[in-house]
């Protein structure tokens, strides 16, 4: 089931109205239930997870595109441009546009399938 939240979380993260609620309803678990399942397989909570997966698309909105850091923001469910900051910030140490002006390597989530940690 860890692996389906994942691939629903891929497929739909860039609708105006997703949310981890909407993982959890459409998957079928209770948020206890997946955030216990994200922690153990992936060591982080379905909502760190999904955090990661924003950040790490605007991460890639910076470098290949001009947008602002604002509309890269709200394009990643950031309520605010203060918000995305201080997010991408605490996970790269450095901040969106001095990351746009340095294009240094920063540790990006990829998706790593479930199912390869059983093989």
């Amino acid at each position: 089931m860890a692996q389906q939240m994942q691939d629903y979380i891929h497929m739909h993260f860039k609708e105006e109205d997703f949310s981890v609620e909407n993982v959890c309803s459409n998957i079928g678990y209770s948020r206890h239930h997946a955030d216990r399942m994200f922690k153990q397989y992936l060591k982080k909570t379905l909502q760190e997870y999904i955090r990661d997966i924003f950040l790490t698309q605007g991460a890639n909105e910076l470098i290949h595109t001009e947008k602002n850091v604002m509309e890269i923001a709200m394009n990643n469910h950031f309520q605010s441009h203060e918000g995305f900051t201080r997010s991408f910030y605490k996970k790269f140490q450095i901040t969106p546009s001095s990351y746009r002006n340095q294009k240094i390597a920063i540790p990006l989530s990829i998706q790593y399938p479930i199912i390869h940690l059983f093989y």
